[in-house]
């Protein structure tokens, strides 16, 4: 079950993050999205997102982390939790 931010840490809210197809696969997403994760950990904050249902953006953002929520009409949500510290 995923763990719900604490009520006193800040959440974050990562709207999009979108690569040009021509670039997928090369490591710069997963290299954007551990720097945001490293400001949030040291912010002590919590990153919620959506990604469309389908979308290879699901796998990518639940291998860096990410728990799922809950859905919507069109949208998978996630949460990746404040670090602890």
């Amino acid at each position: 079950m995923p763990t719900e931010p604490s009520q006193e840490a800040p959440t974050w809210h990562l709207e999009h993050l979108y690569l040009h197809p021509a670039v997928q696969g090369r490591g710069i997403g997963g290299a954007v999205l551990q720097r945001l994760c490293s400001q949030a950990d040291e912010a002590g904050a919590a990153i919620r997102l959506g990604a469309l249902k389908q979308s290879d953006a699901n796998r990518f953002y639940r291998r860096h982390g990410f728990e799922f929520t809950h859905e919507g009409e069109f949208d998978v949500y996630y949460l990746r939790p404040a670090a602890r510290g």
